[in-house]
């Protein structure tokens, strides 16, 4: 069930027994296959998960510049928004918050900024703020809500989309180049589904250096599909996961050319997708539509390849995708009853180390 926090917002928390520091409502213990509701704004210190709302915010902004080689971002400002207290006597092992909505706007204008902050959320801690940024894409607005949505789960403690709406939000966000075509489907199918016509070839990922650069990192991947059913034309990508990658950028860098990021070939027709800007990859990914549509035909194999994967936290340096774990999206024109003709089909594996 998922529960909307507003200005009276409450935690469902699930699973083992709990203590919790102080009275909540006269309960102080939670039991197996219980669900109890927590009032986790009128009474922050002792909720189960203290949400308390930051009434001073910062203004949210980003400028950026267009440049040949595409935007460059160069003055940022976050603002804390709320902030999460364990007040149970057990951690939170891993705590997660994303924006749902933001009042008139794409959701994915804002993110949270410092999620890796909230993994451990014990008992003793002081309260974490959360905190929001731009994201991908361009907007503004002044004085408008951001509803977000929290998870946390533990050795005996679980909350599960629980929901908290922040008032007062002011952002400016200029265009920084790396918004896509639209959200990535948080229901695909996988491959591995009966229903798909399409299979990832045995043995065929496989990460490797850029051709002629005389590096040793292999920031490049390809993998084959084979199509065993009717025509299949992919339409879009979105990467979920990649490692440690934060986005996927094939542009002129000094004497490393411009190219595409994206190439589906051998399948029938050949397609690409060549961005000005980045394709996000992870929690932020989005849907990108290919600039030539590829399609792979009836008992034909294709092969894709994704260049370049990039660590932002590193300096922007080339990540080394060997034995790393990959998910992606691909949008098809499958003929399912659950998509009327736009399947996103899930394609998981594992890199060779």
């Amino acid at each position: 069930m998922t529960n909307t926090f507003t200005k009276l917002g409450v935690v469902f928390v699930l699973l083992g027994t709990v203590a919790v520091l102080g009275p909540a409502f006269g309960i102080t213990s939670l039991t197996a296959d219980r669900a109890v509701q927590v009032n986790a704004a009128e009474t922050p210190a002792t909720a189960y998960l203290g949400i308390d709302e930051i009434e001073s915010k910062d203004d949210i902004y980003r400028d950026c510049i267009d440049t040949r080689s595409g935007s460059f971002c160069y003055r940022y400002q976050n603002s804390d928004i709320i902030t999460l207290e364990n007040n149970a006597d057990t951690s939170f092992d891993d705590v997660t918050v994303k924006v749902k909505s933001v009042d008139g706007a794409d959701n994915s204008i804002l993110k949270v900024a410092n999620n890796n902050d909230f993994s451990g959320l014990d008992s003793t801690d002081q309260p974490q703020s959360v905190e929001l940024e731009c994201g991908p894409g361009s907007g503004s607005a002044d004085d408008t809500e951001v509803t977000l949505v929290i998870d946390g789960s533990g050795s005996t403690i679980s909350v599960r989309e629980a929901t908290y709406t922040a008032e007062g939000i002011w952002f400016d966000c200029m265009d920084d180049g790396n918004s896509g075509d639209g959200p990535a489907s948080e229901d695909p199918i996988p491959i591995t589904d009966p229903t798909i016509d399409l299979e990832l070839v045995d043995g065929s990922p496989e990460s490797r250096s850029p051709d002629g650069l005389g590096r040793q990192v292999d920031s490049e991947v390809q993998f084959d599909i084979t199509n065993g059913g009717s025509d299949v034309t992919i339409t879009g990508i979105s990467i979920s996961e990649a490692g440690d990658a934060d986005y996927l950028e094939k542009t002129a860098r000094g004497w490393d050319p411009d190219g595409d990021e994206v190439q589906i070939t051998g399948g029938g027709s050949d397609g690409s997708l060549n961005r000005d800007g980045r394709l996000l990859v992870g929690p932020e990914a989005q849907r990108y539509d290919l600039d030539e549509q590829a399609t792979i035909e009836s008992s034909e194999n294709a092969t894709v390849e994704l260049k370049r994967f990039y660590e932002e936290r590193q300096w922007s340096s080339e990540h080394d995708m060997s034995g790393k774990t990959v998910t992606l999206v691909l949008y098809t024109d499958l003929d399912h009853p659950d998509y009327q003709g736009k399947t996103p089909v899930e394609v998981t594996f594992s890199l060779p180390a």
